[in-house]
């Protein structure tokens, strides 16, 4: 049994899309008992938004597999004065509320920290958004392609000088966000266990970029220049094969280059002078000759060649590699990054990156459907049947049953507060 770091913890989710949410994932599979909140008539968005056609047919929902596994989900309108009442009773039960609401969102529902606070006075409050809770821009909605990639600067990092932006792909700031949110709250968890006191988390898309490109942005306040990435020349790296394919070769250190010389059977070069006393490095004098010794070697070899010839040696080195790839190398394989789909034969779902006594987190189910197991906890805040059927019939909170579901989770073909 994996150890579960995080467990007896419970969490209330109160967002949307994929940033808050794929950090409370991480928290799902380190053993918090955790339940989204989601409206009753208006599904997370991000139902249906990224998906793949399987071979035999079926249209998988990925990141909202990704990011909700191991949850629970009560579709509840948290705006109407009945459902905030269910709210705030789940409030004082739990340990930690996490949202990706905009502040005047909270304002409006009255579930802003202060709000929740006085409920529970030692509540861990997780805010995740886009630009941080001060500044002009502390309202506006954030993306990660607006937030981190586009205005935190990190697609012209990645942007050749004088090239068109590189386009972002699905979630790449998201999972990176996520993780801080995931970090921020267990630290925040830390305080509250030895202190009995809360406090307020906040997490920017904003934030993370700036975290992400501090060597950039740390040149930039000595020099004065913008430090964006030059077309590469003929003589750096990574290195093309004979087949096409790319390996990239830092040499950081000058036991990486006489190793890999010797591996490529250029054993001739390491008697100049040059080449034996290179000292590796960014930037290390004559790497401009090394590089192209480099390059004129390599491209004679295929990449599975270059692989065979560099195994096991002494060598920081890897093949730029495809998903596919990715998926079947046997590293990944070995330390079970990926974990089996505990909803689906075959599937897979990706790892959370931290792995306590060297065991990989086991997500204990898939991604609940809209209001999946709202009837089970309003009868364990205590609620009636009479109660429970009320708030169902009034369509402030809503069960699903078999049949009432669309493909991607979404109640649809019965009235949203239906009872189950």
């Amino acid at each position: 049994m994996p150890v579960q770091p995080m467990s007896g913890v419970r969490i209330i989710e109160l967002t949307t899309f994929g940033f808050v949410p794929s950090g409370v994932a991480i928290l799902a599979d380190w053993g918090a008992e955790v339940t989204k909140v989601e409206h009753p008539r208006v599904p997370d968005p991000m139902r249906g938004l990224v998906t793949a056609r399987a071979p035999d047919g079926r249209v998988v929902d990925t990141l909202m597999d990704q990011f909700n596994r191991g949850k629970r989900n009560l579709a509840l309108d948290v705006g109407a004065d009945r459902g905030r009442e269910v709210f705030y009773e789940l409030v004082r039960r739990c340990d930690v509320v996490v949202t990706s609401f905009l502040p005047g969102t909270q304002r409006r529902l009255r579930v802003t920290y202060e709000d929740l606070q006085s409920l529970n006075p030692s509540l861990v409050f997780a805010h995740g958004h886009g630009y941080g809770p001060r500044g002009p821009d502390a309202d506006q909605p954030g993306f990660d392609g607006i937030s981190y990639w586009s205005r935190g600067g990190v697609g012209h990092a990645l942007t050749y000088t004088d090239g068109p932006p590189v386009q972002q792909r699905a979630a790449f700031g998201d999972v990176m966000g996520g993780l801080a949110v995931a970090a921020g709250v267990a630290a925040a968890m830390h305080r509250q266990r030895a202190t009995g006191s809360g406090c307020a988390v906040d997490v920017s898309l904003l934030a993370v970029a700036c975290w992400q490109l501090a060597p950039d942005l740390l040149a930039t306040s000595v020099t004065g220049l913008d430090v964006q990435a030059s077309a590469p020349g003929p003589d750096s790296g990574p290195f093309r094969t004979r087949d096409g394919r790319f390996v990239n070769l830092p040499l950081l250190l000058p036991q990486y280059l006489t190793n890999a010389l010797r591996a490529l059977g250029e054993e001739r070069l390491l008697a100049d002078p040059l080449f034996a006393t290179y000292e590796g490095g960014v930037g290390a004098p004559g790497s401009e000759i090394v590089n192209a010794a480099l390059r004129t070697a390599i491209a004679s070899f295929t990449a599975e060649e270059i692989r065979e010839r560099f195994s096991g040696q002494e060598i920081a080195w890897s093949i730029v590699q495809s998903p596919p790839e990715v998926l079947a190398d046997p590293q990944v394989r070995a330390n079970e990054y990926l974990v089996p789909h505990p909803s689906g034969p075959g599937g897979f779902l990706v790892a959370g990156p931290v792995q306590f006594d060297q065991a990989p987190p086991r997500p204990p189910a898939g991604a609940p459907r809209q209001g999946e197991h709202t009837v089970a906890i309003l009868r364990e805040l205590g609620l009636d049947e009479a109660a429970v059927h009320e708030l169902l019939d009034a369509g402030v909170a809503a069960q699903g049953t078999e049949g009432s579901w669309d493909a991607y989770g979404r109640l649809t073909g019965a009235r949203p507060g239906g009872r189950p």
